[in-house]
């Protein structure tokens, strides 16, 4: 786990942050282009599944799993508005 987070560490993706209720602990956050990343991720995801489980999945629950990959990428948008 140390070596991923410091690869995406590295490449500007995540933050470490002293954690202040713990200092044994060290806190991880997206940066603002992590955060960049993974909305394109999940833009990318909602066309891919779509296609990939148009037939294996009934509409209705390809139509939820969309509308819940949105909705991680608007909290993601709303948590950069907050940074």
């Amino acid at each position: 786990m140390a070596k991923m987070l410091r690869g995406l560490t590295e490449k500007g993706l995540v933050e470490r942050l002293a954690n202040p209720d713990d200092a044994r602990s060290t806190l991880v956050r997206l940066t603002l282009h992590g955060a960049d990343l993974v909305e394109a991720i999940i833009d990318q995801l909602v066309v891919t599944n779509t296609k990939l489980f148009a037939d294996v999945l009934p509409n209705e629950d390809r139509e939820k799993l969309a509308e819940l990959l949105e909705q991680l990428s608007r909290s993601l948008e709303e948590r950069k508005k907050q940074s």
